[in-house]
């Protein structure tokens, strides 16, 4: 009924070392209900001229499951994460140097009606909060943000290997008034032993490090492995490789 795994890596180099630890798990509490979760802690120093810098990025989160007892078609996850980036890079959802902190609250619902169709929705909301005791002549300052997401998926088996997909995304930054989409058809090949190939082209131009990891206008090609029902029975199963997300 419960499932932990862990990972540590740490890399030495004369221009930049990082490190990483990861503990995730997920505990099936009945037929219908699993409680997931993902701990994560990266740090990174790298040398730029004379000075060393360093950043470091805390991940936590933690998701319910729910799936209607009898049901094999639906599945829902309610999850909460919590994103700590420290990185004088700027590499944050406001992109300037300094501390990046963000509350995600989202639902996502997956609903398989056959093995050759897949049709899903997901909505968050984003409290993003931006330090930077550099900024404003070094007085610093604090920016804070909301947005919200919205994001639907659609999948389709036509004959042999082929399948078509759909994805659309919208972002919607409350504070500055500003939308964000995309959309990306595409076509999806199976290969022997478990590989997918998609390919397809997005427009639009969204772009965020929480929702969009993957985005940009133009052609893209992915290779991956399929997570599915057939391959995976129980509800804490089906969710533990879609935590990460492919966004």
């Amino acid at each position: 009924p419960y499932r932990v795994t862990a990972r540590g890596e740490i890399r030495k180099g004369a221009l930049s070392s990082n490190g990483l630890v990861t503990l995730a798990g997920d505990l099936t509490l009945n037929e219908s209900l699993a409680l997931l979760s993902r701990q994560e802690l990266i740090w990174t120093e790298r040398l730029q001229g004379e000075d060393l810098k360093e950043s470091r990025r805390v991940w936590s989160l933690w998701g319910l499951a729910y799936r209607p007892l009898g049901s094999s078609t639906v599945s829902t996850l309610m999850k909460l994460e919590w994103k700590d980036d420290e990185d004088p890079g700027g590499a944050g959802v406001m992109n300037t140097p300094g501390r990046d902190r963000r509350l995600i609250a989202t639902a996502e619902g997956i609903w398989t009606p056959s093995a050759r169709v897949e049709v899903g929705g997901r909505y968050s909301f984003r409290r993003a909060k931006r330090t930077d005791p550099l900024g404003i002549a070094a007085g610093g300052y604090t920016a804070n943000t909301t947005a919200d997401y919205v994001g639907a998926k659609g999948e389709v088996a036509l004959f042999g290997p082929f399948a078509v997909r759909l994805d659309l995304r919208l972002l919607n930054e409350r504070l500055s008034r500003t939308r964000e989409w995309d959309v990306a058809p595409s076509v999806l090949l199976e290969m022997p032993g478990g590989i997918r190939l998609q390919g397809g082209y997005r427009f639009g131009s969204l772009q965020d490090p929480d929702f969009a990891v993957r985005s940009g206008k133009g052609a893209f090609l992915n290779i991956g492995t399929r997570v599915s029902e057939n391959l995976i029975k129980d509800l804490a199963g089906f969710w533990r490789d879609r935590l990460a997300g492919a966004h």
